[in-house]
C-alpha cells in the first residue's frame, strides 16, 4: 500500500530534511536578491510568501512568480508538496530558477512595471473561480 511504501522509504524524514533545505535556500535567495520574501509552513508542504501590502499587487506578483518559474522549466507556485523523488539536484534547479524569478519581481516592484512584465492573465483564486 501507499502507506507501507512511505514508511519503507522513511518519507517523513525525507520531507523534513528536504523541506528544511528548501526553506533555508529560499530564504537565503530572497535575502541575496533583496526581495522581502520568506518560506513558511511545514516541511512537507512549504509556501513562499512574497511580502506586498496591496492584495491586487500580490496577485500580480504571484502570477509573475509562476510565469517566470515556468520560463525556467520549473512548475512552481507559491506552495508545493514534496515527494520522495525530490532531491538536492531538484533543489539546485529550483533555487536557480527562483533566484532569477525573484530578481524579475524585485525589478517589477521597484520600477512599477509589473504589468509590463506579465505575459499572461492574472492568477485567479481557485476557489473563487470554481464558485462563480
Amino acid at each position: 500500500t501507499t502507506l507501507r511504501e512511505l514508511e519503507r522509504r522513511d518519507a517523513v524524514a525525507h520531507f523534513e530534511a528536504i523541506g528544511a533545505l528548501f526553506r533555508e535556500r529560499i530564504n537565503q535567495t530572497a535575502e541575496d536578491v533583496g526581495l522581502e520574501a520568506d518560506c513558511v509552513g511545514v516541511a512537507a508542504h512549504p509556501g513562499i510568501r512574497i511580502k506586498v501590502d496591496d492584495p491586487e499587487i500580490g496577485k500580480k506578483v504571484t502570477t509573475l512568480f509562476i510565469q517566470e518559474n515556468a520560463k525556467r522549466g520549473l512548475i512552481l507556485s507559491t506552495g508545493l508538496f514534496f515527494n520522495c523523488a525530490h532531491d538536492e539536484a531538484a533543489l539546485d534547479h529550483t533555487e536557480g530558477a527562483v533566484r532569477e524569478s525573484f530578481a524579475v519581481i524585485k525589478d517589477g516592484l521597484e520600477n512599477h512595471r509589473l504589468d509590463k512584465l506579465l505575459e499572461c492573465e492574472i492568477q485567479e483564486d481557485l476557489f473563487r473561480r470554481m464558485v462563480r
